[in-house]
């Protein structure tokens, strides 16, 4: 309208005067319009026109729109077709006034009848512009006025009926906004639609809203849809997302604005969770909104998480819905909004029944009624301001009850205090003041289990300097410490143990009746104090009993950064001091104070002890005075120290101290320190003293005298402290009595197998610096031990390491395997078995690590075993030890070795290796009769390995190998002579029994010896048992060959060898000269048993052989008779038959008799030969092999030659019968002789033969009687 006002009465005639220019105008307008200025107009080049001062409507002095300036400039062909197309055009300042009438008509829409006239088609603008333009509205209505000033716009329009396009800025209520409005072309029915856009300066918001624009009989009206955008700041060049946003539809009429659908919406456009609602705007005298906003539920977990499986923080989605809402702007006009959400999924649970009403209030919002449900059947209540500017804050009541707590902690951190003590049902409320760097609750008051606290917290953020101060005022019939930390915990988010975390000044006030903390009960507590800019005051700490201790504690310490100075005063009186104990391990979780405590606590009662700190500053140097005196589980205690200096230099600073320290068990003080120590009888007493001056930077003079369990000790020379905080000492250490094994069994070092006193006397130096304390010592002496060398403590990685080189001249290195197995008194035996079967223990020395190089005249390995001259490295870490000997002599050789020891729990793994060279063998053998068995050069090398649980445990298990080699030597009571003694008595026709065997062989054997030229070969260990086999001596005059088995577990021996020699001329077929040897019985002494079965055998076979050649004699002698008697066989040769075939039978029957007789005492002999072979053990089985093989052969000569001697035998009777025959027929005629008696039967030839069996005495015939000439 002020468009066409302006422009088109030109238009209609250029050639017209000023009149005609108003007049038309007031047809376009409606109103009169006047020119009050000055006219210009030009045709060339372009048609323009310039009007200044121009006035519409209203009156003279109060117009309704005035003009200050108007210019524009018109295309001449398109106007001289009667069109008008305005090239540009410029209005300055115009002011523009709009009212709307009492029945809701604006003053601009009562237009005359001329303005019916005009064609708006025939008008086109371009460029027009719109400078320092105003425009005033007032609705009559309700008194309601509107001013927006600084308009400056671009304009462009098709027609006059459209479509329109504006675009520019302008300032309304003092917020400058960039503005577009762009239209469509009038419809019939009068209504156009019309789209505006808006962006306040400092509103982070957009405008967006579109609709038709029409009259009606109500006034204008405009309805359509709306949005409403949160605009975030740039980042880095590109935009952030919208932290929220709103839409709608809208029906905006002179009285009223409704929104009937509102959705607002929060998060990312995938995923947003949204609000719906309505809202009216009354547009009265009395401007106000109501708004409702619900959603049936919101799911936060898909909207700011990642869903059901990565669900939403509770806390980071918590403040991002306090930033959003802080972020809302809060209208000009009053109004109310109600929110109701019956359900927010968020943090894997739901918050159920959110309702409350926010309601405008100066610079935020009002809070009333606001209700919620959270997890763990928790119900949150509050009713407050929340300020939104300058910043967000909250005021206001809050009250949190919850059934559940523990549920409601896990949901709302997170799970983060599942380690946290179980949360007992609560109930809190309290005004709460909420605001960046501030939190106030005044008038708390809180119920828990069966406790009633009233009180207040506070915490707050200096502006200046930024420091935190905390403040807690609480008072309870009774607190439970760990409920109420893991409920702090809870609303702060982090450990109340991390206090730098949470704030630089505290200041507590509580007072309760009881105190629970764990399992602990607190009785008549009381703590009032504070610590603020380096000033501590404790006004009054007090605990009335704490299982039977009272601890009281007050006093002020200024500048403690500084130069301290106040007074500390404190005492505790306690029968026990367990539950003080308990207490410190909760406050100082994993301290090295709070493990003391505990450990020692049971022998600290009773305790009454005193201390108090007095400190005075001057010209910014302390002077501070500490005292201590009391009895703590009956070691009195009586120390003063003196300081003159300052905290951060507390090197320079000057001390003086003078304490003691006495215990008449001096065990149990080495208990109240930390230490094991065994109980003794007596235990003998401790006393300590210590004097001393000076600086710990330069080192303070120090002397410390005192006794120890039955030794004296005293220290002198200077303590002090190095740049990096380590100690420092120089000076001597003396220490002297007549029997340190007390002390040492205090010590924990209990040596087994000491029965006596040991005395000992000691001067050494000792250097202390950087970390590491050297103990430099010569001709100390411990009971009979000397030593000499330097001894290394300090820290290497992180463990404690003692390390020297030591020499002594005698060292026991089952004293060192005792330390390694846990002290067991009885390590190597017991009374009942060769080996203990006491359990180990952990390593003596498993808290530090320890080596050492020992050189020592003699090393007592085992009973009976030294090694001279000896070089051990020893080496103890943990539950390992590693001892070697890299030298040594043995026996007139060498020796070298190594074990190794690991030992976890008692159970220990134990393996090892020995190197023996050069060895004289008759040191280590057993002895008879005061002379060791054998002599030579001993090598051997062995390997082992064992577990077990005990010394038996382990041998039981051990398992290796290894081998040895006896040089040159002779073994005594082996005389290879022997066998040819026996041999001699036995051809001279001696009977010799088995058992005069044995005893006739022992007698030679033990006579001589036997010289051998090497014996070598290889062992192996299993099981504890040590297996010797094939092991050959080598010598010109016998040879043996055999093994040894030697039980470890029993220390038993089991020897078996063979001893043979060459029998030279007596060598038999099928038979040799050996005996076996056994040795068996207990290692150091066994017993020797012979086995002479295989010799007897050979003498059996021996013996049968003479009496062949006997025979064989015998038989010669009867052949040349057999040539005389073949003379008479002619004559006698028919009685010869008859009685051949009578004696024949008398002789096969008799032959047949005594074979079997014979053969059945063989075979009755060789069954008990070979059952008795059965019995013995390997090397006997082989020689009774040999035994039984001899005796067959010899049994089957035997027969030979009895067939053979009884068919000579028939041959010769038959032969003798025929010579008799023939003599008695050549005498016949000569003499009768008289009847010849029949001749009786000989008796058979026996030979007692060496017995093979258990009938020495079984005849062996020969030849028939019959073969025997008269």
């Amino acid at each position: 309208m002020l468009f066409s006002a302006l422009v088109i009465p030109w238009f209609v005639d250029w050639n017209a005067f000023r009149s005609t220019f108003e007049r038309e105008a007031e047809k376009i307008l409606g109103q009169p319009v006047t020119v009050a200025g000055t006219a210009n107009a030009s045709l060339l080049p372009m048609p323009s026109l310039v009007f200044t001062d121009v006035r519409v409507g209203g009156t003279p002095d109060k117009p309704m729109m005035k003009v200050d300036r108007f210019a524009v400039r018109i295309e001449l062909i398109p106007l001289i077709s009667g069109t008008f197309k305005v090239v540009d055009m410029a209005i300055t300042r115009p002011r523009l006034q709009v009212t709307v009438a009492a029945d809701g008509t604006p003053d601009w829409l009562r237009r005359s009848e001329a303005s019916k006239a005009l064609n708006p088609d025939a008008v086109t603008l371009e460029k027009v512009d719109v400078s320092d333009g105003s425009i005033d509205y007032r609705d009559e209505r309700t008194g309601r006025s509107l001013s927006l000033t600084g308009i400056n716009a671009a304009v462009d329009a098709r027609s006059l009926t459209g479509p329109w396009k504006i675009e520019g800025g302008l300032v309304a209520e003092g917020v400058p906004t960039t503005f577009r409005v762009a239209t469509g072309r009038r419809d019939a029915d009068g209504s156009i639609r019309v789209k505006v856009e808006a962006n306040p300066a400092t509103v982070p918001v957009a405008f967006s809203a579109e609709g038709p624009l029409k009259r009606d009989d109500n006034g204008l009206n405009w309805s359509g849809g709306f949005s409403l955008l949160h605009v975030a700041d740039d980042d880095g060049g590109r935009k952030k997302t919208p932290s929220w946003r709103a839409s709608g539809s809208f029906d905006l009429r002179p009285e009223q604005l409704r929104l009937p659908a509102i959705t607002l919406s929060q998060g990312p456009e995938d995923r947003p969770y949204s609000l719906t609602g309505a809202a009216t705007v009354d547009l009265g005298k009395a401007m106000r909104f109501d708004a409702t906003l619900k959603a049936r539920q919101l799911d936060l977990d898909r909207s700011i998480g990642k869903g059901p499986n990565e669900p939403a923080n509770v806390d980071m989605a918590s403040k991002a819905v306090v930033s959003a809402l802080s972020d809302l702007p809060v209208p000009s006009i009053p109004g109310r909004i109600g929110f109701d959400i019956p359900g927010i999924v968020i943090g894997g649970s739901v918050i159920q029944n959110l309702r409350f009403d926010a309601v405008t209030a100066q610079a935020g919002w009002k809070i009333e009624e606001l209700g919620a449900d959270l997890p763990g059947r928790t119900r949150l209540a509050a009713d407050g301001i929340v300020t939104t500017s300058p910043e967000a804050s909250f005021d206001g009541a809050v009250r949190l009850i919850s059934e559940q707590p523990s549920i409601f902690a896990a949901w709302w951190r997170s799970g983060k205090m599942a380690s946290r003590p179980q949360l007992q049902p609560f109930d809190m409320s309290g005004q709460l003041h909420l605001a960046p760097g501030a939190i106030q609750v005044t008038g708390m008051a809180a119920r828990m289990r069966d406790s009633s606290v009233r009180g207040s917290l506070g915490w707050q953020e200096a502006s200046g300097d930024g420091r935190r101060n905390l403040s807690v005022e609480l008072k309870a019939n009774r607190l439970d410490f760990d409920q109420l930390t893991s409920l702090g915990e809870l609303f702060v988010g982090q450990s109340l143990s991390d206090t730098d975390s949470i704030a630089d000044g505290f200041q507590v006030k509580i007072s309760t009746g009881e105190l629970e903390v764990g399992d602990m009960l607190l009785e008549q507590v009381t703590a009032d104090g504070s610590f603020a800019n380096g000033v501590l005051e404790a006004n009054r700490l007090s605990i009335g009993n704490l299982a039977g201790a009272a601890i009281t504690a007050s006093g002020r310490v200024a500048d403690m950064k500084g130069a301290p100075s106040g007074q500390i005063s404190a005492s505790i009186e306690a029968s026990d001091l367990t539950g003080t104990a308990a207490l410190v391990e909760r406050l100082l979780p994993g301290s090295a104070v709070s493990r003391w405590f505990k450990e020692t606590a049971p022998l600290l009662g009773p305790t009454k002890l005193a201390t108090v700190i007095n400190a005075r500053a001057s010209d910014n140097i302390t002077h501070a005075n500490l005292t201590l005196n009391g009895t703590a589980g009956g070691t009195a205690i009586d120390a003063a120290l003196g300081f003159v200096g300052t905290p951060a230099g507390w090197r320079e600073g000057n001390l003086k101290l003078s304490a003691a320290v006495e215990n008449p068990d001096a065990g149990l003080l080495i208990r109240q320190l930390g230490y094991s120590a065994l109980p003794l009888d007596p235990p003998g007493k401790a006393r300590l003293t210590i004097e001393g001056d000076g600086t710990l930077a330069e080192g303070a003079a120090a002397t410390i005298k005192g006794d120890f369990a039955g030794l004296a000790y005293a220290t002198d020379g200077k303590i002090g402290v190095d740049a990096a905080g380590l100690p420092t000492f120089e000076g001597t250490v003396t220490a002297h009595g007549p029997d340190a094994t007390a002390a040492l069994a205090l010590a924990g070092l209990s040596l087994p197998g000491i029965q006596e006193a040991l005395p000992l006397e000691a001067t050494t130096s000792l250097d202390v610096k950087d970390g590491v304390a050297t103990l430099f010592f010569r001709d100390a002496r411990l009971g009979d031990v000397q030593a000499s060398g330097s001894i290394d403590f300090g820290r290497e990685a992180s463990r404690w390491r003692l390390k020297g080189d030591v020499a002594v001249d005698e060292a026991d290195l089952t004293r060192a395997t005792s330390l390694a197995l846990g002290l067991p008194q009885d390590l190597l035996a017991s009374t009942e078995t060769p080996w203990s079967k006491t359990t180990f223990g952990r390593p003596v020395l498993d808290g530090f690590d320890a080596a050492f190089r020992i050189s020592a005249d003699r090393l007592l390995v085992s009973d009976g075993v030294t090694v001279s001259n000896a070089a051990l490295e020893t080496s103890f870490s943990g539950e390992r030890t590693e001892l070697r000997l890299t030298h040594g002599d043995f026996a007139g050789g060498k020796a070298t070795g190594s074990l190794s020891i690991v030992n976890p729990e008692g159970d220990a793994s134990i393996s090892g290796q020995v190197s023996v060279t050069g060895a004289a063998l008759s040191d280590l053998v057993w002895q008879r009769d005061g002379r060791s068995v054998a002599d030579g050069t001993l090598d051997i090398s062995a390997q082992f390995e064992g577990t077990g649980r005990s010394a038996a445990g382990v041998v039981s298990s051990l398992s290796g190998g290894g081998s040895l080699r006896v040089g040159a030597g002779s073994a005594r009571f082996v005389n290879p002579e022997a066998f040819g003694a026996v041999i001699r008595a036995s051809n001279a026709g001696r009977e010799i029994g088995e058992a005069e065997l044995r005893k006739l062989f022992a007698g030679y054997l033990d006579a001589g010896t036997l010289a051998f030229d090497h014996i070598e070969g290889a062992f192996s260990i299993a099981a504890g048992t040590i297996r010797a086999q094939n092991l050959g001596v080598t010598s010109p005059s016998a040879t043996m060959v055999g093994g040894a088995t030697i039980d470890l577990n029993a220390e038993t021996l089991d020897s078996q060898w063979t001893l043979t020699i060459d029998p030279g001329e007596d060598r038999v077929s099928g038979a040799i000269p050996q005996v076996g040897l056994v040795f068996s019985g207990p290692l150091a002494e066994p017993t020797r048993r012979i086995d002479v079965a295989p010799l007897a055998g050979f003498l059996s076979v021996r013996a049968f052989e003479r009496e062949v050649e006997r025979i064989e004699k015998l038989q010669a002698e009867i052949v040349e008779k057999e040539k005389l008697s073949r003379l008479v066989r002619v004559a006698r040769e028919d009685d010869e038959r008859r009685a051949e075939a009578a004696r024949k039978a008398e002789a096969d029957k008799a032959a047949e008799a005594a074979a079997k007789a014979e053969r059945e005492a063989a075979e009755r002999a060789a069954k008990e030969a070979a059952d008795k072979a059965a019995a013995d053990k390997a090397a006997a089985e082989a020689a009774a092999a040999k035994k039984a093989e001899a005796a067959k052969k010899a049994e089957a000569l035997r027969l030979q030659k009895e067939e053979q001697a009884r068919k000579a035998a028939e041959a010769a009777a038959k032969r003798q019968l025929d010579f008799s025959d023939g003599i008695e027929t050549l005498l016949k005629g000569i003499d009768e002789p008289a009847p010849r008696p029949q001749a009786r039967p000989q008796p058979p030839l026996q030979l007692q033969m060496p017995s093979q069996g258990n009938d020495p005495g079984a005849p062996m015939v020969l030849v028939p009687p019959a073969s025997i000439p008269n």
